[in-house]
């Protein structure tokens, strides 16, 4: 009894230890900046165990206000606005691709009006929904040619308009990213072909 009652009081002794004097064990987060009645709230660094970390307001013990996310990689970045440790509002993602988006965010998704830019030279400007594009969006891809109109599900579904480099366009519906349905293609010296097109043939 005396052994077991020995071995537990040097038990709590080195986990003590521990608490006290190795905060960046993997197991914990570490916090530099302001509390409000022992709470993490104003002004404060969180650093992660997984290598995450923010800079930022704090409220109520979470990530609320303006703030900056950097992840592990330490190349994919969030700035802007949080709420209870979520991206809601505006804000930029800096992907680790070099993708960037700018735009409206809830519950940690892109939502709402937004722009995403690759190095490539492509860009989507439009509506988003659960960080896919939905809604309607423009879309200008690196070759130069370009799609206004609506997007389900992150793909070309509904009306729009699809003009080429060479001056060329489609008007006209679209399911599943190809043209079906009526529509109108315009060639570059005006002629026009109008009728039923079914998986981008006429």
């Amino acid at each position: 009894m005396r052994m077991r009652t020995l071995f537990d009081s040097i038990r709590k002794a080195v986990l003590s230890l521990f608490k006290n004097h190795f905060p960046l064990s993997p197991a914990r987060e570490t916090y530099v900046g302001e509390y409000k009645d022992g709470v993490r709230s104003g002004q404060g660094t969180l650093s992660f165990a997984i290598g995450n970390k923010y800079v930022g307001e704090f409220r109520d013990g979470k990530a609320n206000g303006q703030g900056k996310m950097t992840y592990a990689d330490r190349v994919t970045t969030f700035v802007g606005e949080w709420k209870d440790d979520k991206k809601i509002g505006t804000g930029t993602l800096q992907f680790s691709n070099g993708n960037r988006y700018v735009g409206k965010w809830d519950n940690n998704r892109a939502n709402g009006p937004g722009v995403m830019m690759t190095p490539q030279g492509a860009r989507y400007d439009g509506s988003w929904k659960d960080d896919k594009r939905e809604g309607v969006g423009y879309l200008l891809l690196p070759n130069g040619e370009q799609y206004a109109g609506q997007w389900k599900d992150n793909i070309r579904q509904g009306y729009g308009v699809y003009g080429w480099t060479n001056g060329a366009l489609y008007a006209g519906y679209w399911d599943k990213d190809k043209a079906n349905g009526l529509g109108t293609y315009i060639m570059t010296d005006g002629r026009k072909i109008s009728g039923l097109w079914k998986d981008g043939c006429f």
